[in-house]
């Protein structure tokens, strides 16, 4: 089950003091016929009809009819009727075309009565109930259809109202049951239609529309989703920058890593061309060695008995030789085998720098998109301070 319809006191409303007409002056007014403004809107919209404007000339015209009623004493609770000929001088000095017989702009209502008959102790914040209660009389009584009608926008002729509200002050006898002297305040609520029909003179009415500076609760909890989605995109943000960093830290690694076995292998692969170039000189100096035993055992065979220690002791000579030569042929074969697995690692260490260097890029790439996504949302807490702040200062001048 919905809970009934509430006022909404406002602290700061409660410390503007309103304690006789002269403290209705037209910026007070302004401020209560926009906030009735927004009230009634807020109905209308539900019914799709065109919405009130308050103007500079609305207000004006508001106020005066106020001020022709409290002149007249006229008591809405007494007379139970309109104060058609304070309307309708107040209509003629505001531009606009009445009839003798007819109220064509107001709605009324008794907005309060009390005892005080001095100052009024009253605050913005109590006017602002009396045109809360005011309404509700209006849309909830079922006596109260004509007026029902006017709020939402019967008369409009398809167009968006100017519209004003004010309060005439009256003292009477014995009102609403109320005993001895009581002042009574009664709210007029004023719409002027848009349609040609209802002006005379329209120089005489300002309709300068009067900006509604009230940030509303909606406006402010949108402002608040609004930061709260800009830190997580901005937390985010900085976690992606962190996660950038540590790959491009990871990256810049690896690259040293490659560059070290790069040169490791480089090194290696220039020992094992020295050791090569050692063996295949070994292998020359051995071949030859057995060349010249080969000769001289060549030489010998032939020879006589005297010559056959000579053939033994190149024999020997021969087979120490083609054992040198069978070991360096064995050396020279491990330096090839060192040699092209040098060249292998090489080959890989090659691979590994360029794949390094290209990690490299593309983290750096990241950190560098990462930086100017996290700069854009660094200035987001900025951006809604100032936007809070013009909400602050737009109160201030509101209040």
């Amino acid at each position: 089950m919905s809970q009934p319809l509430k006022f909404q006191s406002n602290a700061v409303d409660k410390n503007i003091k309103i304690n006789g007409r002269q403290d209705l002056t037209p910026e007070v007014l302004s401020q209560l016929s926009t906030y009735a403004a927004q009230l009634i809107n807020s109905m209308r919209d539900e019914f799709g009809a065109p919405h009130v404007i308050v103007t500079n000339g609305s207000v004006k015209f508001a106020g005066d009819i106020a001020d022709e009623v409290t002149a007249d004493q006229w008591i809405l609770a007494v007379e139970n009727a309109h104060d058609v000929p304070a309307i309708n001088r107040a209509a003629a000095k505001n531009g606009l075309f009445s009839k003798a017989t007819a109220n064509m702009y107001e709605d009324a209502a008794l907005a309060k009565a009390t005892s005080n008959l001095g100052e009024w102790h009253l605050t913005l914040d109590d006017f602002k109930q009396m045109i809360f209660t005011s309404l509700q009389s209006f849309m909830a009584n079922d006596e109260e259809w004509s007026h029902a009608n006017s709020i939402l926008g019967a008369a409009a002729h398809g167009k968006d109202q100017y519209f004003g509200v004010s309060f005439s002050d009256s003292i009477g006898e014995n009102v609403l049951g109320a005993p001895g002297k009581t002042l009574n305040f009664d709210s007029h609520f004023a719409f002027v239609p848009q349609d040609s029909s209802y002006w005379v003179d329209e120089s005489k009415f300002d309709k300068t529309a009067i900006k509604n500076e009230t940030v509303s609760a909606n406006e402010i909890k949108q402002l608040e989703s609004d930061l709260a989605t800009k830190k997580t995109a901005t937390n985010t943000a900085k976690t992606a920058l962190a996660t950038a960093n540590t790959n491009t830290t990871k990256a810049q690694n690896t690259l040293t890593a490659a560059k070290t076995t790069l040169a490791t292998a480089k090194q290696q692969q220039a020992n094992a061309q020295t050791t090569l170039t050692n063996a295949q000189a070994a292998v020359k100096t051995a071949t030859a060695a057995v060349a010249a035993a080969q000769k001289a055992v060549d030489e010998t065979s032939a020879s006589d008995a005297t010559k056959q220690q000579a053939l033994s002791d190149a024999k020997a000579v021969l087979k120490a030789a083609q054992a040198v030569q069978s070991q360096k042929q064995a050396s020279l074969t491990a330096a090839k085998v060192k040699l092209a697995t040098a060249n292998q690692a090489l080959a890989q260490a090659k691979v590994k720098l360029a794949n390094a260097e290209a990690a490299l890029k593309a983290g750096q790439q990241a950190l560098a998109n990462k930086k100017v996504y996290l700069d854009s949302l660094t200035h987001a807490d900025a951006n809604l301070a100032a936007a809070k702040q013009a909400v602050v200062d737009a109160q201030a001048a509101y209040d």
